[in-house]
């Protein structure tokens, strides 16, 4: 698990063959191999190892949800019955978790909404709950203090003046936006280039991030970044130096490589600085669709801000903030892609999309759904299927339980 954490493909790939040879009746063999097959898009492998290890230990939540989420069984099925009845008994918060969300995707699987909303909810408070416990909550201000932090720093005249190009062999494409609004379909798409590495979600830049502003604040943490102090320089060198060498680790040779993780929109100033001629690509999706789906997605205990519409609408809010200033002050400006658009257009939205990345034209990136790579995050499985449009209305099947979420985020047709 700390492997698949880190994201070391090979080396999980053996401790997962070794697992399963040398301990085939231990069920966590057989949950490791599952999430490994469905990492990979062996849907039918992940299935079977899932299933195997609920007929080695039947109360194991991890493989009920994860069955459920590449197979909701239908409402007849034993294991929906079986998930039902563990659902009314006294179980820990982790397994709580992990029935609501599986009972809530089979039930929506079903049409059966207004049921599936209820375990959405209880899944979410479960998730709040285990989050507090291990003192992890949204912290509002904080939130807000970082947006005037980024105002503060990155204005304009900091953002003129950025480090020297170096000599190298290879391009940045930077893919942001909030979770849940495209990011991994934009990476399948660009990583099915034949010039373009994907380097999927690293926490490369969002270390680097934290790091140099840890720094900069020793120094200078109320005034503009000024590229003419030669400490400011000194550091944004060795701040490029450290994400370069975790870049190069990773053996991404290709002309382009991609860096997909969603909240680098926070260090979109900090990237212009590092390399004024990577490629910034903004993934916009409707407000109520992506919080939504945002809420739905089982994250376990990953951010905070996720569980709760109130807190859901701030952080959006704060996205919102953050984008508005940076397209006005970065220089070149980024690409934005609109989910909604991109979905809508089919293949024409894909070749406008490549084109304006610089790419020339290669069929392959139609059939995106095609490329064999490893896919971490929660769209593994809508990026290996054809373009479909079934995720664009979603949120409209509970309109009414969401209403509060509704009022806070504005109506679509108010904004």
């Amino acid at each position: 698990m700390a492997l698949l954490a880190q994201q070391d493909l090979p080396q999980l790939e053996k401790v997962s063959r070794d697992l399963v040879n040398r301990y085939p009746n231990l069920a966590h063999s057989h949950l490791v191999s599952g999430h490994l097959n469905k990492i990979l898009g062996n849907r039918v492998r992940a299935v079977e190892s899932y299933r195997t290890a609920l007929e080695l230990s039947p109360m194991m939540t991890d493989a009920m949800f994860n069955l459920c989420d590449l197979e909701p069984p239908s409402l007849t099925d034993p294991l929906f019955i079986r998930m039902e009845q563990i659902s009314r008994t006294e179980i820990n918060t982790r397994d709580r978790v992990n029935i609501c969300f599986a009972l809530a995707r089979t039930l929506e699987s079903a049409g059966i909404y207004a049921h599936a909303f209820e375990y959405f909810a209880a899944g979410n408070r479960a998730v709040r709950a285990m989050m507090r416990d291990r003192g992890i909550v949204y912290d509002q201000s904080a939130g807000s203090r970082s947006v005037e932090r980024i105002c503060t720093w990155y204005t304009p005249g900091a953002l003129s003046r950025p480090l020297k190009r170096l000599p190298l062999d290879i391009r940045m494409i930077f893919i942001v936006g909030l979770p849940r609004s495209g990011t991994s379909l934009v990476e399948q798409i660009l990583a099915s280039h034949s010039e373009v590495a994907g380097g999927g979600e690293s926490p490369l830049m969002q270390r680097c991030l934290r790091e140099y502003e840890r720094r900069r604040c020793e120094f200078s943490a109320s005034e503009p970044i000024d590229t003419n102090d030669a400490r400011e320089v000194a550091l944004l060198e060795a701040t490029r130096e450290r994400y370069l060498e975790g870049i190069f680790a990773r053996d991404l040779d290709k002309k382009f490589v991609t860096d997909k993780l969603p909240g680098n929109f926070f260090a979109l100033g900090l990237i212009r600085l590092l390399f004024p001629d990577a490629l910034i690509v903004h993934c916009r999706r409707e407000p109520i669709a992506v919080c939504w789906s945002l809420y739905t997605a089982h994250f376990g205990t990953h951010e905070p801000y996720y569980n709760s519409f109130e807190d859901l609408a701030h952080y959006h809010a704060l996205y919102c903030g953050v984008m508005k200033h940076w397209r006005a002050v970065l220089s070149p400006p980024m690409i934005e892609i609109c989910y909604e658009d991109l979905v809508s257009a089919g293949d024409e939205g894909i070749r406008r999309f490549v084109a304006d990345c610089g790419l020339t034209w290669e069929d392959a990136c139609l059939n995106f759904y095609e490329l064999s790579r490893p896919v971490y995050t929660a769209s593994q499985l809508q990026v290996r299927r054809p373009i479909y449009q079934g995720a664009l209305s979603r949120w409209r099947n509970y309109e009414r339980q969401i209403e509060p979420l509704i009022d806070l985020l504005g109506r679509p047709a108010d904004r």
